[in-house]
């Protein structure tokens, strides 16, 4: 059962559970809709923890640490289910 915990003039957060697990979400009023990556994200797909996701899937963490400067508080999810990490972090050359 969705339940709103917070809106605003360009988006609402709100939890609702996935896998008997509460997630939380921020849906933007351009339809993008976000899920915040912690660890009840972690654990609806079947890891311990965000620490543990991180450790399990090969060199994501330092991915991560490159093109976002951090982990992320938010991904996106797509139409059609899947999640995307915004890349923040540009690097230019000269050469």
């Amino acid at each position: 059962m969705k339940k709103i915990i917070k809106r605003t003039e360009n988006f609402s957060i709100y939890e609702d559970e996935f896998n008997g697990i509460t997630q939380t979400f921020r849906h933007w009023t351009n339809d993008v809709v976000e899920i915040q990556f912690n660890d009840n994200f972690a654990k609806a797909n079947g890891y311990k923890s965000l620490d543990d996701l991180l450790t399990s899937i090969r060199g994501f963490r330092d991915y991560l640490a490159l093109k976002c400067g951090n982990i992320p508080q938010w991904i996106t999810i797509t139409r059609d289910g899947q999640f995307l990490i915004n890349i923040t972090q540009n690097y230019f050359s000269n050469n």
